[in-house]
């Protein structure tokens, strides 16, 4: 893993400014970085479906709304000034803000977080623009009935700021590795533009409450989008991803047992159909660690960290989440030097498979 790592370095280091052999490396390099997208695209499918679905079902809403306030203002105060219309729409952005603060406030928090912050939000948007598009004849009926209208229209501001609004910028630049991160996370903002323009278009030519349809409709596909393909990354570091990654490049992916694939940080699409859980076990990643962080220690260092781990080895031999049984009662090693360390690594590696 780490091998392949250093390598996609040292493939980007021999890019050159001038020449045949610039033009060739860059061509090289491009390959690379192509086969990258793609293999992250070959696993991470439905974290894009997620986060380019959600943007687009969230913009259609925000800005089909958006766009159109001054007209749904206006149908709740015809005989308004343009001044009293602003001050309204400035009251609307009031409350969006208090939403956008509470969501700053609790993403974070585990018991809350990404996932279920975007779920309840997008929850909340279809089932408020329902009542609006439901009761819509009464609500415009009387003037009880308008300033229940404005509530329910102010309170989906409210949820939308404390939901999609916040989190899913956030979590398409959270859920990917840092080798295709903003590749992916930009093709999620590109789609949510399409979903603005196709409510700017689409809500200039049916009426008010078609559209409070409408926004309902995309309200719960995203809701839906979020609960099956959105994993949550509240709490997790984000170099898990990249850990992780490199084992799916070069086809190790099942020996990966690290913090990515606890099922807490997982969507319910990863766990019951891909079941990458089924691999998550710390005590045998922080195994994996030690060894792998042994690349960056001296001969000496490495001798002691191996001999350590082996130690352990031999008290958890019946253990079958170990690296494996040795073979033995008890198992030492003589390392002197740089290529007895090397010797005894890839002899680990071939006798486990597990790095």
């Amino acid at each position: 893993v780490w091998q392949k790592e250093r390598e996609d370095f040292e493939q980007l280091d021999k890019v050159t400014p001038t020449g045949t052999l610039a033009a060739h490396n860059h061509a090289a390099a491009k390959r690379a970085k192509r086969g990258l997208i793609l293999n992250a695209a070959k696993h991470f499918w439905p974290r894009l479906i997620a986060t380019s679905l959600a943007w687009v079902a969230n913009d259609f809403a925000f800005y089909g709304n958006k766009l159109f306030q001054s007209t749904f203002i206006a149908l709740l105060y015809p005989g308004a000034t343009q001044y009293v219309q602003m001050q309204w729409t400035v009251l609307n952005n009031a409350i969006a803000l208090t939403g956008y603060w509470a969501a700053a406030a609790l993403v974070d928090r585990p018991w809350w977080g990404r996932q279920r912050m975007q779920t309840s939000g997008f929850v909340m948007m279809f089932i408020l623009f329902l009542i609006c598009g439901v009761a819509y004849p009464t609500l415009t009926a009387s003037a009880t009935g308008l300033h229940a209208f404005q509530a329910l229209y102010f309170l989906s501001s409210f949820f939308n700021q404390f939901g999609p609004n916040c989190t899913t910028w956030l979590v398409a630049a959270e859920v990917y590795p840092t080798d295709v991160r903003a590749t992916f996370q930009g093709f999620s903002a590109a789609m949510g533009k399409v979903g603005a323009i196709i409510s700017d278009v689409v809500f200039g030519y049916v009426t008010q409450r078609v559209s409070f349809y409408l926004s309902a409709a995309f309200g719960i596909v995203g809701a839906i989008v979020t609960i099956i393909f959105l994993p949550d990354t509240t709490g997790m570091s984000l170099d898990e991803l990249d850990r992780m990654a490199k084992y799916m490049l070069t086809d190790e992916f099942e020996h990966y047992h690290g913090e990515a694939i606890n099922p807490k940080h997982l969507s319910l699409y990863e766990r019951v159909v891909l079941k990458w859980h089924k691999h998550y076990d710390p005590v045998m990643d922080e195994q994996h660690r030690e060894i792998q962080m042994s690349n960056a220690m001296s001969p000496q260092q490495k001798a002691k960290a191996l001999e350590a781990l082996l130690d352990q080895q031999n008290t958890r031999k019946h253990d079958n989440r170990g690296l494996g049984d040795l073979g033995g009662d008890d198992v030492r090693v003589n390392i002197d030097n740089e290529q007895d360390v090397n010797r005894f690594v890839t002899g680990e590696q071939q006798a486990r498979g597990r790095l």
